[in-house]
């Protein structure tokens, strides 16, 4: 859980204080209902990764300047369709992005990426955060992927 209260204090330092608002309802209300609905169905007490990532997103990508309960039913919604739309055992959506996507149809709320950073520390604290939730064999390619078709973009920007 350290690490994920240093992310919020480096995207705190590097942000606009109006989004701090936002991320912490966001991360209180994903943290708090998956614990709830985690103990419900499993019986077992555990803080969820997942839950704060997803409270990350969702606070990070609505504007500044929406009213308190946006982010909350934003939240509520993605974990919500985190523990009961499932297949498998396994939910179907995105929770983050389902959360969001209802939002901007219920409330016409636009998104944006309000987490201004540097990009070297984004990198960095991306790739401890998904070693510590084991999803480097998703990450590393992205991002070599990511760096070369950058690269080539640019140099082809650069030759026109």
């Amino acid at each position: 859980m350290g690490i994920f209260t240093f992310i919020l204090i480096i995207i705190a330092f590097f942000s606009d204080n109006k989004i701090i608002f936002n991320l912490i309802i966001a991360l209180l209300t994903t943290v708090i209902l998956d614990l709830i609905l985690t103990y419900v169905k499993e019986k077992r007490f555990y803080i969820p990764s997942s839950a704060v990532i997803t409270g990350l997103l969702i606070g990070g990508i609505l504007p500044s300047e929406i009213p308190f309960y946006i982010p909350l039913i934003a939240s509520l919604l993605a974990i919500l369709s985190k523990h009961f739309i499932i297949f498998n055992k396994k939910h179907i959506f995105n929770p983050a992005t389902f959360g969001l996507l209802l939002i901007m149809f219920i409330f016409s709320t636009g998104l944006v990426w309000n987490v201004n950073s540097n990009i070297y520390l984004v990198i960095i604290f991306g790739l401890i955060l998904n070693y510590k939730i084991k999803r480097l064999n998703y990450s590393i390619p992205y991002l070599i992927s990511h760096i070369i078709f950058s690269s080539l973009l640019i140099s082809f920007a650069f030759s026109i």
